[in-house]
């Protein structure tokens, strides 16, 4: 696999550094929001912008059985409501401690992008084997055709990815999709 340099930005935003954090990667249209379950409700998480938006997220907390963390991966159109469902709503899941959200600066997803971005983020997940997936009957869904085609030209099987469009993909559908490992 070739690794390229890359910084990231990680911005505190609440001055907590186990509180909601902010970060973005260079030469990335995407953002990712990391925060604490108990943080759900605290205007500084419950009123980001970004929960606005479609994107995937990742909930992670301790196993059952104490031996390592468990891990739901879902998409969401926008994800604010998903979350909500998932913290005290019908879906809810106990297990989860903390969250981790991605979306595209630009508002370029929609939900299909998330959807296929989802799939292959539990595809990828079940392939390493690090943690037991919470997953439904949904998580097998795949997409066929010249889009999943040209998504799979662009990613690497072992990156955890995460696409988001890309300026260029307005001239070019091949170049639609930005890997970010």
């Amino acid at each position: 696999m070739n690794r390229s340099p890359f910084s990231l930005r990680i911005f505190v935003a609440d001055g907590d550094p186990d509180g909601l954090r902010i970060v973005e990667r260079s030469n990335w249209v995407g953002r990712a929001l990391v925060f604490p379950r108990a943080a759900w409700a605290q205007p500084s998480v419950a009123d980001r912008s970004e929960l606005q938006q479609t994107g995937v997220y990742l909930l992670l907390g301790p196993r059952e059985d104490g031996e390592g963390d468990r891990l739901y991966i879902g998409e969401g159109d926008p994800i604010k409501p998903r979350l909500a469902t998932h913290h005290s709503g019908k879906d809810q899941k106990d297990f989860w401690t903390r969250a981790i959200c991605f979306v595209s600066m630009g508002q370029a997803l929609n939900k299909a992008h998330v959807q296929f971005l989802e799939a292959n983020l539990i595809r990828l997940a079940k392939q390493a084997k690090r943690v037991p997936l919470d997953v439904g009957p949904w998580s097998s869904l795949r997409m066929s055709g010249q889009f999943e085609k040209a998504c799979r030209r662009s990613t690497h099987s072992r990156s955890v990815l995460f696409a988001c469009r890309s300026k260029s993909a307005r001239r070019n559908p091949h170049h639609a999709w930005v890997q970010c490992a």
